[in-house]
Order: C-alpha cells, then structure tokens, then sequence
C-alpha cells in the first residue's frame, strides 16, 4: 500500500509513501474508535471526534475524493425513548442525544459526516445496534457492557430484577457482511443503514438462559446485587458501580425495542444477496456464552 496509518496522541495520522502517491481506488473507513460507557465526552473527544476530522482529511487529500464508510452507533440517535420510531434519516438535535460521553462523540462525528457529505464526499454512515457474537463460533468483544453484565452476575452468582429491559443484538458476523456489501453500492452513497435485528431480545431471558445451561444465578434484590459488586472488586462490573443509580436500571424499559428501529434502507440495499440477520435465541447464546467462560 502506498501509504500506512499511525495512531498518534490525538486521532489518526495518515502518511504517504516514499512513492507520494495515493490509490484512486482506495475507499475511507473509519472504525478505530474507543468506546467507553464510563468516560466522559472530552475523554474520548480524541479518538472519537479527532480520529474522524483525520479521515475526512485523508478522503479529499491527492486531488481525488475517496468513499467514507462510518460505523456509527444507534446509540447517536437515542435521547428520548417516547420517540415511537429511530427512522435511519433521524437525525436528534444536540440537546437530544443521551448524556454520556460515548453517544455525545458519535452524535458529533455523524455531524461531522453529514457536513463532509454536503460537501460533496460519498458517506456511508452504519448504526449497529449492539454487537454480540459470532453467530457460529460465538466469539465476541469482552469488553462490551453486556457481556460484562453477564460476567459479573456470574461470578457473583446473582442477577438484579429485571422487567421489560430488551436488547437489540445483532451477531457480528452479520454486521461485516451487511456492511461490506452495503459499501459496495456506489449508489448507496449519502445514506444511513441501521443494521438491527428484527428480534430484540429481553435481557431476563439472557440470563434464565445462562442458568439452564448450568451456571448458578440467584435473583436478589437491587441494593443487594450492587452490595454483592462492591464485595467484590475483581468483578468485571466493579469499574461500573459507581454509574449504576439508586433505583433499578434493569425494571425500565429499554428503547433498542425492535418494533422502534427502522431498517428499510438496510433490506434493500441487501435485497438479493442470502445475508439475513439471525435471531438470537438459547443455542446461539450457548455458544456465546461457552466461548465466554
């Protein structure tokens, strides 16, 4: 490649070969991002906003404009859970957009990507909902919140009440798979795809599936589940407890509700091709959950 990328204190740096050309194929990605539930936004501001300001540069630099492919977040989009459907051309006002860190910095770079598309750069913007497993191997992130969730119930060996919470997980395999036959659709450019699952799934559910599988799990109230992390400080969850509030998180309702998540610019862009998204059920769980522990 005639050209090679670095990661420096703050956001990408992007520098040419000794050749000093660029590709006229070459196609702009941005997916080096950090995420963190628990930072707040200038914490992250670097990798996530900077990072994306880089790209941009490198997507109009040699005197020809490459493709953007930016993997977002629904997470960008969420604020107001009265809101009866996440339609993919919403786009909330800034006063909007949940108040941690990490929707605040997507939200800033989707704006960001909006104004390179005025601009005239093609930009592909992707909204994951939230990325679980490999639907066949079961290999996942250990580091997202809920596969920390799950750990932390199970090396404390009880679970929080939980009623009405629903998850949108969507299997990692097919993320990669919308999303690169997504992006080779020149004449997708300007668009955003929610790439969902049309089957959330209850986060109780989840976590009867783990004890059929053996695991011991003892619901307990809410101040006893936080008592029983603060006891145990090697639990994956510790880091988190200080964010957890008062009353139980876990008896809301959670707004990743299927039914609440447009996905139409995402079918027919994968009209044609065999990639469905799967239903999370018990054996794929299983699977997940195996490769886990």
């Amino acid at each position: 490649m005639p050209f090679r990328a670095t990661w420096p204190k703050r956001g990408w740096a992007w520098r040419r070969s000794n050749t000093g050309n660029w590709p006229n194929n070459w196609t702009a990605s941005t997916q080096r991002r950090l995420v963190n539930h628990v930072y707040p936004y200038e914490a992250l501001k670097a990798a996530n906003v900077a990072g994306t300001k880089e790209i941009l540069r490198l997507a109009v630099a040699g005197g020809k404009t490459k493709p953007v492919h930016y993997v977002s977040s629904i997470l960008s989009t969420e604020g107001d859970d009265a809101t009866p459907v996440v339609k993919e051309t919403d786009f909330p006002a800034p006063e909007q957009v949940a108040g941690q860190g990490y929707p605040q910095t997507k939200w800033v770079a989707e704006k960001l990507m909006r104004n390179a598309a005025e601009r005239g750069i093609p930009v592909y913007v992707y909204r994951p909902t939230r990325v679980c497993g490999h639907s066949l191997t079961g290999v996942s992130n250990g580091k997202d919140f809920l596969t920390l969730l799950l750990q932390g119930c199970l090396q404390i060996g009880r679970m929080p009440p939980i009623a009405g919470v629903c998850d949108n997980l969507v299997p990692v395999d097919y993320v990669s798979r919308a999303l690169v036959h997504l992006s080779k659709q020149r004449e997708l450019a300007g668009q955003t795809f929610h790439l969902s699952n049309p089957h959330s799934t209850p986060l109780r559910e989840l976590l009867l599936w783990a004890q059929s599988y053996g695991h011991r799990l003892e619901e307990v109230p809410y101040p006893a589940w936080k008592q029983a992390l603060a006891q145990s400080r090697d639990n994956p969850l510790y880091p988190y407890l200080a964010n957890l509030p008062e009353d139980n998180v876990f008896a809301r309702p959670a707004s990743q509700d299927a039914a609440r998540i447009d996905c139409r610019n995402t079918l027919r862009g994968l009209q044609g091709s065999d990639i469905v998204c799967p239903q999370v059920d018990r054996a794929l769980f299983g699977r997940q959950l195996a490769a886990q522990t």
